[in-house]
């Protein structure tokens, strides 16, 4: 499974995991998102026109007709019609994708569609813990170990580990136990309780970003952000250069725009729960890390698109366009490299998106889905976008 498919992922896909606020909860979200998929079904026919193949169901398949979802498909005796595909022209009983070469219509075989994860592999595992990984070849391939139990459920405790031989054991720690105890925090509920709550997640094979709204009592679709991987490096080889990042503490409410804010978009500046697993010299253990975005368009305090700093209004007043900026991780005064994928608007906020933005506002020419993010509670949404099209790689 290449790791150059993007894969977009949410909470409102038909067989999605549900996330809540009770211990494993986090754990069967990144099974099934990292590693085994979900919404398996089996089309009824699978016939081909040219290169479009149309994929037919006796009943409702489920897949969302916005275009959006990347289908893995196996099982087909022609190769040709095996693989993560983009869908569309969907309906409630078929979708097309395009295929390469001319195999033969109708496929044959034992064909199953599902929701395509992202490639991962869950090497270890015990009672709501476990230990993911990047299966590239070409990538860190270091460890993400989950303790879904923190806080009676509510939040899971994360660290990276370089090396690892059982779910509890292992070497490299980042954050170190000294560093940060229980580990970085990703929030998952307001409340020990089953209430869903929403969520999206984007990645590739090297690296992902998920989107929790632990809180919708304070904001309904206000996300806070985590992420674990491979940042896309500056440097020729970088062999630890897997950035993981969350929250330092437990909060009755934490805005995910608190990852993003303009003090901490700065060159040397370290970011409580940002860490790499080792420094730009690869000596040495876990090391704090920060982001480096556009710093004017934060201000001094508000999450990416700033009330008040005078930025573009959007659209921009002189070509209607909308503007955006990569954001980088930084390892004290080195940029070390990109966050894939993740990308900061330059206008004044709020800018009202939410979901999928068309291509021809984006700058980077790929569909960009927006993901509204607040610092605190009483201050107004910001926003960060996502490439959901790649390759990020």
């Amino acid at each position: 499974m290449s790791g150059t498919k993007v894969i977009l992922l949410r909470s409102t896909d038909t067989g999605a995991p549900v996330l809540s606020g009770t211990a494993g909860a986090l754990v069967a979200l990144l099974d099934a998102c990292l590693q085994d998929g979900y919404n398996s079904k089996t089309p009824s026919g699978v016939t081909r026109t040219g290169s479009t193949a149309t994929f037919t169901y006796a009943t409702a398949h489920g897949y969302a007709a916005d275009g959006l979802t990347k289908v893995l498909i196996a099982g087909a005796d022609q190769a040709e019609y095996n693989g993560i595909f983009q869908i569309s022209n969907v309906s409630t009983l078929s979708f097309d994708v395009t295929v390469t070469g001319t195999p033969a219509t109708p496929a044959t075989g034992t064909i199953t569609t599902k929701a395509a994860p992202l490639g991962w592999s869950k090497a270890f595992s015990g009672t709501n813990k476990a230990a993911y990984r990047s299966n590239e070849v070409a990538g860190t391939k270091l460890y993400l170990r989950v303790d879904d139990t923190t806080d009676s459920g509510k939040s899971a405790g994360i660290r990276g580990y370089e090396t690892m031989t059982d779910v509890d054991t292992g070497t490299g720690l980042f954050p170190t136990v000294a560093q940060l105890t229980p580990g970085i925090i990703l929030t998952k509920s307001s409340a020990v309780d089953n209430a869903a709550r929403s969520w999206i997640l984007v990645g590739d094979g090297f690296e992902f970003l998920l989107f929790i709204a632990a809180f919708p009592a304070i904001y309904e679709n206000i996300y806070d952000s985590f992420h674990f991987g491979d940042i896309y490096p500056e440097m020729a080889s970088d062999p630890y250069g897997c950035l993981i990042y969350g929250n330092a503490i437990l909060a009755t409410y934490v805005g995910g725009g608190g990852n993003f804010t303009g003090k901490v978009l700065k060159l040397n500046t370290t970011q409580p729960g940002h860490y790499f697993a080792r420094g730009y010299s690869q000596a040495g253990t876990a090391i704090g890390a920060g982001k480096l975005g556009n710093y004017a368009a934060c201000g001094d305090t508000y999450p990416m698109g700033s009330d008040d700093a005078g930025l573009m209004a959007y659209p921009a007043p002189h070509n209607n366009g909308f503007y955006v900026s990569p954001v980088f991780a930084c390892d004290g005064a080195v940029l070390r490299g990109q966050i894939k994928g993740l990308w900061q608007p330059l206008h004044i906020r709020p800018l009202g998106h939410a979901g999928l933005l068309a291509v021809n506002e984006s700058p980077i020419n790929r569909r960009l889905f927006s993901i509204k993010i607040s610092y605190s509670a009483s201050s107004s949404p910001g926003e960060v976008c996502l490439d959901i099209d790649g390759p990020w790689r």
